[in-house]
Formats: structure tokens, C-alpha cells, sequence
């Protein structure tokens, strides 16, 4: 992925861009993007017509490195031949429309972006009886009133990496999970989306790191079911395996006994 490697620096002058979460690792090999990773972007020059000219830079979250990358693989959204997911020749880029996905799969998710929402999805009941999906929609977000533009940044960016992450990467996992904690959760946004409303009066980042807590015990325990699920299946699949393998024998020690009794006659 890297062309060369930049310490953390508070005055290296890059811009920061976007913030994803790698959902895929059929890029890793080639590129280094590791599934379950939060990834951040910048961007060095402020070229616009040919933006080639500019440097680019990604970071995962959490890291004090910088490693630069090709201009190509800036744009989150990317993918190849579904023929030859590793040729090199197929790589292209996908434009800024979040809601197309006929051309690929998603192996990065953007997160935070203005225009989206958390939706979180929950069964709720009619007269005690009718159960139905309720659609929940959350935009946990500081905004630049209350506290300089530099630390609004560094909190939305928080959120991305700590509050959306773990939400998408949940779904990708298994959605059950939000279905079955669906009111725990939409309580946490909800709280949170109402403390960001007061940056300069509530600990935002502790109460960020609260959600992440819950959110990363969700996620947790989807791997483990998922596993426990994989687990109980390969189980089944040997114990009807084994089962059919004793059938087979048995059929064939009975046709063997018949033909060698009709051999000696």
C-alpha cells in the first residue's frame, strides 16, 4: 500500500478527508486494507483540476503513521473483475454516489457523512399482538457552534471510528444481533446524538467511549455466534458424514455377501 512511511506529526500539513471501515480483506494482500479496520484518508495540495498532483495519505485509526498511497486507491469505494478479483488492470474508481452498488459490493463503508443516518432497526408490537419493524434514525454529530472547528473535528471523527464503525460492522456480521439489542442501542445513540448537541458542557469523548463499550460487546458477541453457529454445523455435517459413510459400508458388505454367494452356486 505504502510509498513511504511519515511519523505522526501535529503540524504535518495534510488535510483530513473521510473516514471508512474495511468490511472486505480481499484487499489485503495486495494493498494492505484489513477487514474490521477503521481507516482514515488525507489529503497534501489543494490541486483540484488535476488532482493527481496532490499527495495521499491513510492512517489506521488509533496509529501514529501516515503511509502514502496511490491516487487511485483514494476513492473508499472501490473494487475489480468479479472474474479476477486481483488484477490490477480492473481497478477503478466508483463516484461519490453512496447509494450505488449495482457495479460491486461494498468492501468500504464511509462513515459519518453528512447526508447519512445510523438506522437501527427494532420489532415493535401493535395491540400487544401485531409485531413490526420500526425504522430508527440517528445523526450523532458535533457541530461548530459551541467549540473551536478543530476539536468539533477530532469528536466527529471519534464518532465515526468508535460509533459508526462498530454499527456497520455489526451489520455486515450479523443483524440479528441489532434486532435482538435493538432498544439498548437506539438509547445509546440517542443519548449520545443529544450530548453532542452540548459538546462544551458534557465529557463527550467519555461518553463516546461508553458507546463504543457497548457497541464492540454486540460485535463480540455476534463473532462468537456466528462461530458457535459454524461450529454446531461442521458438528452435524461430520455426525452426517459418518453416518453415511457406515450406511455405504454397510450396503456394500451386503452386496459384496451377495455376490459372493451367488458365486457360489
Amino acid at each position: 500500500m505504502c510509498k513511504t512511511i511519515l511519523p505522526l506529526e501535529k503540524e504535518l500539513p495534510i488535510e483530513y478527508l473521510y473516514t471508512v471501515v474495511c468490511l472486505n480483506d480481499i484487499y489485503e494482500r495486495l494493498y494492505g486494507f484489513k477487514k474490521g479496520v477503521v481507516y482514515e484518508f488525507f489529503r497534501k495540495g489543494a490541486e483540484f483540476r488535476n488532482a493527481k498532483v496532490n499527495e495521499y495519505y491513510v492512517r489506521a485509526y488509533g496509529t501514529d503513521i501516515y503511509q502514502e498511497i496511490d491516487f487511485r486507491l483514494v476513492c473508499f469505494a472501490y473494487t475489480t473483475d468479479k472474474e479476477d478479483p486481483e488484477d490490477e488492470l480492473e481497478l477503478y474508481r466508483r463516484s461519490f454516489s453512496f447509494t450505488d452498488s449495482k457495479k460491486a459490493p461494498s468492501y468500504f463503508k464511509v462513515l459519518g457523512h453528512p447526508r447519512d443516518s445510523i438506522e437501527i432497526t427494532r420489532y415493535k408490537k401493535f395491540l400487544g399482538l401485531l409485531k413490526y419493524v420500526e425504522y430508527n434514525y440517528f445523526r450523532p454529530r458535533v457541530k461548530k457552534e459551541s467549540i473551536s472547528s478543530e476539536k468539533c473535528s477530532l469528536l466527529n471523527r471519534e464518532i465515526k471510528a468508535k460509533v459508526w464503525a462498530p454499527i456497520e460492522l455489526l451489520k455486515k456480521q450479523n443483524k440479528d444481533i441489532i434486532l435482538e439489542f435493538s432498544e439498548s442501542i437506539c438509547y445509546a445513540l440517542a443519548t449520545l446524538e443529544n450530548f453532542c448537541k452540548i459538546p462544551d458542557v458534557v465529557d463527550l469523548k467519555a461518553e463516546i467511549d461508553k458507546v463504543n463499550e457497548l457497541l464492540k460487546g454486540y460485535y463480540s458477541f455476534a463473532l462468537s455466534a456466528n462461530e458457535s453457529f459454524k461450529d454446531k454445523k461442521t458438528k452435524e455435517m461430520k455426525e452426517f458424514l459418518e453416518k453415511h459413510h457406515s450406511l455405504m459400508n454397510s450396503l456394500n458388505e451386503n452386496i459384496k455377501n451377495l455376490t459372493d454367494g451367488r458365486s457360489m452356486k
